[in-house]
């Protein structure tokens, strides 16, 4: 399906005001959460920003509380994504902070302990953290004047997963060179059938929230700029050149955020997959499978359970 809007759509020029508006993104402090809270406060939105600790937000989000431009504010609300139950005690603290919730970015990284692939990180605490905000959301979305929305970022790297058992959940922890190869396809897969089951029960309550997964493209942050000052090798340099800034690599994100497109055409945007920009992409028949999204949600929920989560 194509876009229904052209690529030049510029979110920075074209974004609606965001005054009244709360958003959290979390986790919020790695280069792509700090350019989409940095655009959403200029915006005017008042911004919860996911971080691990006190000191890690504080050295992230400073130049934020003095950018000369924001219309909006930032807090922090600390939020170790490595441990579900910390995220869940997040959720409920910003809970008591705020009425209503108008957007949830569950963004794509960061725990204190590890910051690479991780299912506890990019699945179960993602699936924790939007499960505790979500009666929030949903009661924000019925408000007149409302436009709530999930947005869930994960990557093209979904194509290349397969399902997620408990048994493939469990191999985390094997450090095998196959197993670490293969983790992240298989985490963006499970980003995209949990964002279409959860739209799926949302639609079946008659929530008008809308929910969407989407793909940044290639990104430039601080792990390939530690890359390009150690590397000696032309070709290499010019590989990474390949990648994208924080900046422009955002714009789907903020489409998605906040363009008035994706209200004014619901059926289409409805847990779909985003690429660049604003582009409505086919998924795999694995990430289309209904059966798959419904028992990766009841195995999810299932070892949750025995964890009393």
């Amino acid at each position: 399906m194509g876009a229904l809007v052209s690529n030049d759509f510029d979110p920075f020029a074209d974004l609606p005001d965001l005054k009244g508006k709360v958003v959290v993104v979390a986790p919020g402090i790695d280069s792509v959460g700090i350019e989409i809270v940095k655009c959403l406060v200029r915006r005017g939105a008042k911004v919860y920003v996911g971080a691990p600790s006190k000191l890690k937000a504080r050295r992230a989000l400073s130049p934020l509380r003095t950018d000369p431009v924001r219309r909006g504010e930032v807090v922090e609300i600390i939020a170790d994504f490595g441990d579900p139950q910390k995220v869940k005690e997040a959720a409920e603290r910003l809970l008591t902070m705020e009425s209503r919730l108008d957007i949830l970015v569950n963004n794509a990284n960061m725990s204190s302990n590890d910051p690479g692939p991780n299912p506890i990180v990019h699945h179960l605490s993602r699936f924790v953290f939007t499960r505790t905000l979500l009666p929030r959301l949903a009661r924000t979305a019925v408000e007149r004047g409302s436009d709530v929305r999930i947005v869930n970022i994960s990557s093209d790297s979904c194509h290349r997963g397969w399902y997620p058992s408990l048994n493939d959940m469990n191999q985390y922890f094997k450090k095998s060179w196959e197993l670490q190869a293969a983790r992240p396809g298989q985490l963006k897969l499970s980003n995209i059938l949990w964002t279409r089951k959860l739209q799926r029960r949302l639609t079946a309550d008659l929530s008008p929230v809308l929910v969407m997964a989407l793909h940044l493209g290639n990104v430039h942050d601080d792990m390939l700029r530690t890359l390009w000052a150690q590397c000696t090798f032309s070709w290499l340099k010019t590989y990474l050149l390949a990648y994208l800034r924080p900046r422009v690599v955002i714009r789907n994100v903020l489409f998605a955020i906040a363009s008035p497109v994706v209200r004014t055409h619901p059926n289409t945007y409805s847990g779909a997959y985003l690429v660049p920009i604003g582009e409505v992409a086919q998924l795999s028949e694995k990430a289309r499978n209904p059966q798959l999204a419904s028992e990766l949600w009841d195995l999810t929920e299932n070892i949750l359970k025995v964890v009393d989560l």
